[in-house]
């Protein structure tokens, strides 16, 4: 095991409460010495440190024209915009007095535009679960429509 001289500089890996991971540089201000020897760091302003994403997959912030339909007739179909969306799922913005009735499977229909202009549809099958008091809906199955 080799030890840290002072000046040795270093990223240093935290995570909060939240389980929420952050990095940030550091360096060996020196020794403190007592039952535990430790070392003493620089701490530097909370504003220079960087969040990790600690995700099975990256979570990106885009707004999708999304048409939400029930797997059969329980309400009427409405439309909506994504606020962020990922391989795992994706965060539904809905309008005001917008509610989803209790059904256990919906399709989302997404407009996707590409750079030539073009734009695809996705049909998205999602089903339903009850976590922590809140209904949220989970991929089952997307199938691009030409």
């Amino acid at each position: 095991m080799h030890s840290l001289w002072m000046g040795t500089q270093f990223n240093v890996t935290v995570s909060n409460e939240e389980q929420a991971v952050y990095v940030f540089e550091s360096e060996v201000l020196g020794k403190v010495k007592g039952r535990i020897p430790m070392m003493q760091l620089l701490l530097p302003e909370p504003e220079t440190f960087v969040k990790i994403q600690r995700r099975q997959f990256v979570r990106l912030d885009v707004t999708l024209d999304t048409a939400i339909h029930p797997e059969h007739s329980e309400f009427t179909p409405f439309r909506a915009l994504t606020e962020d969306i990922s391989a795992g799922g994706a965060s539904i913005r809905l309008l005001k007095g917008t509610a989803i009735q209790s059904v256990s499977q919906l399709y989302l229909w997404m407009a996707l535009t590409m750079k030539s202009g073009e734009i695809h549809y996705l049909r998205v099958k999602k089903q339903s679960h009850s976590r922590n008091g809140k209904r949220t809906w989970k991929y089952a199955a997307a199938r691009p429509i030409s």
